[in-house]
């Protein structure tokens, strides 16, 4: 795989990474939607995978380390779509999640961590969608949404493959 060739799947990626934090960030900062615990999760796999992309992008690097760059992004959109999996299945009550029920910090010992606790609301719970379209909250599209990137990564890896025998 030449860089030439590689270049486009990396730029795609990076593209849709930037898009879903866009949209991420477009629902938090503008409709106000909060974030649980589990959505900031979601999020950190698409900074890796646009991270990797935009370095492969800009360096020049050798066709392991593309291959190894390929491999990176789908183990980081396999990663966020178990994540998206599991969050679907907090907010429909299939399984609690313990990152999101446990007690939050004990309670606050000096009047600092009292105007932090007051001015910082909680995140909301995992387990409440706060919203839905056709029936399908974030969570859900966001496994909808890394599903496809998976896929299409996939078999952009493999048509490259293919291109080089």
């Amino acid at each position: 795989m030449t860089r030439t060739q590689s270049r486009p799947l990396f730029m795609a990626i990076a593209l849709s990474c930037a898009m879903a934090l866009t949209a991420a960030l477009i629902g938090e900062k503008v409709y106000g939607l909060r974030p649980c615990l589990l959505c900031l999760y979601e999020r950190v796999p698409y900074v890796v995978a646009g991270m990797v992309s935009l370095l492969l992008i800009a360096a020049p690097t050798s066709a392991r380390l593309r291959w190894l760059g390929i491999g990176l992004v789908l183990l980081a959109f396999l990663a966020n779509l178990g994540l998206g999996v599991f969050h679907v299945g907090v907010e429909s009550h299939w399984w609690a999640s313990p990152a999101c029920t446990a007690e939050t910090s004990a309670a606050p010992t000096s009047l600092a961590d009292m105007q932090a606790a007051l001015t910082q609301p909680p995140p909301p719970p995992c387990d409440e969608v706060q919203w839905r379209l056709f029936g399908i909250s974030l969570a859900g599209y966001n496994t909808l949404y890394n599903l496809v990137l998976f896929v299409c990564t996939l078999v952009a890896l493999r048509r490259l493959r293919s291109a080089e025998e």
